[in-house]
């Protein structure tokens, strides 16, 4: 769905006779719906992995998503589909006791790796989920749905917005 919303100003004069000549402006708005199918998805997966090392726990994580990133160009994914949208190394620490003042230790690392797959066949979606997680990817953030080109459907949205508002104008 592809909300568009127009305001249109409408000019309110003073009567002739009224030698001010001021013009008054009224803004009103119109908002509009239009429904059109999906024909791009982007899939936002990857893997995450814990080590006592941040080296073991980066070389782990990367690993995984060479052998996912493999398995998903198998299914005809062309590389400048994938886009890596991120990758982190954080500290774990032990677990602390309340009276404990001293700053706790690091016992282990989490390294993570996302990337951003784009299908423009939306039945390869599941098969993309299931080529990463063979791999071992364990992070599965979401599809989003778009259109490839939205040129029309807004143009078409904001063609009823403004006929909206516009017959909001003139109803005053």
């Amino acid at each position: 769905v592809l909300s568009m919303m127009a305001a249109l100003p409408s000019f309110a004069r003073a009567d002739k006779s009224d030698n001010t000549k001021s013009e008054r402006t009224l803004t009103v708005n119109g908002q509009a719906d239009v429904m059109a199918f999906p024909d791009r998805a982007r899939i936002n997966l990857g893997a995450e992995a814990q080590e006592s090392d941040a080296s073991q726990a980066t070389t782990k994580v990367n690993a995984i998503m060479n052998n996912a990133l493999v398995n998903i160009k198998k299914l005809g994914i062309r590389d400048d589909a994938i886009q890596t949208t991120q990758v982190n190394l954080y500290p774990v620490y032990a677990p602390q006791k309340s009276s404990d003042t001293s700053p706790p230790p690091v016992v282990a690392y989490r390294a993570a790796n996302t990337v951003q797959v784009t299908v423009d066949d939306l039945s390869l979606i599941g098969k993309v989920l299931d080529a990463a997680n063979r791999a071992g990817a364990n992070r599965q953030n979401g599809v989003n749905f778009e259109l490839k080109d939205d040129t029309v459907a807004k143009a078409q949205a904001l063609r009823k917005a403004a006929a909206e508002a516009r017959t909001k104008a003139q109803a005053l």
